[in-house]
């Protein structure tokens, strides 16, 4: 499975952690590969898509999103 994430669709700032395989992330000009233990944070004006790294046969990446405030703080 595929998830793309486009720019001004989000709400806020996207956090992903990767608890187990790789997960392959393809953003506009490269592309990240994150293994267990990986923190990726991704800004709101962020574009990627990303997904299961076809090296590995599993994997479980789970993510959240941070809403800013008017005044910039994150909730």
């Amino acid at each position: 499975m595929i998830i793309r994430c486009a720019a001004h669709q989000k709400n806020g700032w996207t956090l992903h952690l990767t608890t187990k395989g790789s997960g392959r992330y393809n953003c506009v000009r490269q592309t990240l590969d994150s293994r267990v233990g990986s923190l990726m944070l991704f800004n709101p004006d962020a574009y990627f898509d990303h997904r299961r790294n076809p090296t590995v046969t599993s994997g479980n990446i789970f993510g959240c999103c941070f809403k800013s405030t008017m005044n910039g703080c994150i909730y």
